[in-house]
């Protein structure tokens, strides 16, 4: 299936690659980056225990997303994430936009530690900014 995405949507490749970047600078086992449909846009997966447990859990991240979102008083502050702590693992949830009023992303990793490099964050959303609206 990857194959076909890379002939039909050739930018797939360079998202492909500025996420495995950026899962080796924030030091994660695996990563997800997905669409507000749902749609698995790129990922990364140091083994398939991490595959399978980021896979199996990222449409009830959505779901609780979706629930905080329903029940919020207040507008989305950036710092805003789902962290959880399963298997000696964290598992971080993130939601973001490319650009005003457009279409959410999500970004789900799987790390040793809760920390979440926000430097390193902002540069990749902006890589993949510059990627999608080239």
């Amino acid at each position: 299936m990857s194959e076909i995405l890379l002939i039909v949507f050739p930018k797939s490749k360079e998202i492909s690659d500025i996420v495995v970047d950026f899962a080796k600078k924030l030091d994660v086992e695996g990563i997800e980056l997905i669409d507000d449909n749902s749609l698995l846009i790129s990922s990364f997966y140091s083994d398939n225990t991490t595959k399978n447990i980021i896979s199996l859990t990222s449409p009830y991240f959505l779901a609780i997303n979706d629930k905080f979102s329903e029940a919020k008083s207040e507008p989305c502050r950036l710092e805003d994430q789902i962290l959880v702590r399963r298997f000696g693992k964290f598992f971080i949830f993130k939601k973001f936009v490319l650009k005003k009023g457009g279409t959410p992303y999500y970004l789900i990793c799987c790390k040793n530690e809760s920390n979440f490099n926000t430097d390193i964050y902002n540069k990749f959303v902006l890589n993949l900014k510059d990627i999608i609206y080239k």
